[in-house]
């Protein structure tokens, strides 16, 4: 990589942020980002503890020495692929900032349409009337950013949240306390229903929402996933088998059992086998109704059914 932008010897004063954001710019161009501009954004702001705007609005001022090294830290991974959010270490859902790290899968925007399809799912809230918490079901939760927007936004549910990773289901309970949820929020280790607060579930124990964003990529189609994906993302988050509905059929056959009478589950699948996961439930004959939702693009992207 140019060292360009590291030498000391020239003085911090030398390199404003506008001089390295043009470099930076230009760089990542060089090497095929064809995002550079906007990677050149967060990888400013990050180094520099700004907004994406402040950016724009301090270019007068003088990297430091420490910043200088890590924007140079940052734009190598950059250059190899990396994925911007787990260079930051971060990225916005809903309302809430959420730690990323490699290995666990990067919350989608689109994904934030699940959440919406969540909260008109769930029961009116009954504001001045004490309840029982809304129980809800985040299955393969990742990084917990579906559950944890869920309680976020309606206090008055109680999320648990299972994935088969240690390592997921580590940082879902660590977005929890970043984001003040642990009342609200909490994932454990497990294969689908097979986890703590979950196997047990019946009878008035059930769940008034089941969510989940299954691994649904089929084998086809990860060969052709883009390299900062195939390269840098967990697989075992990614791949569905076959078709890319392993996943999404053993969800589908087993949630009627804790899932309480009239209430939802919601899945988000790839467009490709969103109608065929939708043709299986109907098949189950174990649920009132099946529909699919699109995204904010208009892709069919999100499987409801009710029990």
């Amino acid at each position: 990589m140019n060292t360009e932008i590291s030498r000391g010897s020239q003085g911090s004063s030398h390199w404003s942020i506008k001089r390295a954001f043009n470099w930076t710019r230009d760089y990542l161009e060089e090497k095929g980002d064809e995002q550079a501009r906007l990677s050149t954004e967060w990888l400013l702001a990050d180094a520099c503890n700004l907004s994406r705007i402040e950016v724009y609005t301090q270019f007068d001022k003088p990297l430091s020495p420490d910043e200088r090294s890590k924007l140079r830290e940052a734009v190598r991974r950059r250059a190899a692929g990396e994925p911007l959010q787990y260079i930051t270490g971060s990225v916005g859902f809903r309302h809430l900032n959420i730690e990323v790290r490699s290995g666990v899968l990067i919350p989608r925007p689109e994904t934030e349409v699940l959440v919406d399809l969540a909260l008109k799912a769930l029961p009116a809230a009954q504001e001045g009337e004490a309840r029982e918490p809304l129980r809800v079901l985040d299955l393969c939760t990742g990084s917990g950013c579906i559950g944890l927007a869920i309680a976020d936004e309606r206090p008055d549910t109680q999320v648990i949240a299972t994935d088969i990773s240690p390592d997921a289901v580590e940082l879902a309970n660590h977005n929890a306390a970043l984001c003040h949820l642990t009342d609200r929020f909490t994932a454990h280790v497990g294969d689908l229903f097979k986890a703590e607060g979950v196997d047990s579930a019946a009878g008035n124990e059930r769940f008034d929402l089941i969510v989940s964003n299954p691994p649904y990529i089929p084998a086809a189609g990860m060969d052709i996933l883009p390299r900062e994906v195939a390269d840098f993302e967990p697989k075992l988050a990614l791949a569905g088998g076959e078709d890319g509905l392993d996943i999404a059929r053993s969800i589908l056959e087993r949630a009627p059992s804790y899932l309480k009478k009239s209430s939802q589950m919601i899945l988000e699948l790839d467009a490709r086998n969103v109608h065929a996961a939708a043709d299986f439930a109907v098949s189950l004959n174990t649920y009132n109704s099946v529909e699919i939702a699109c995204d904010l693009t208009g892709r069919e992207r999100f499987v409801l059914v009710e029990a």
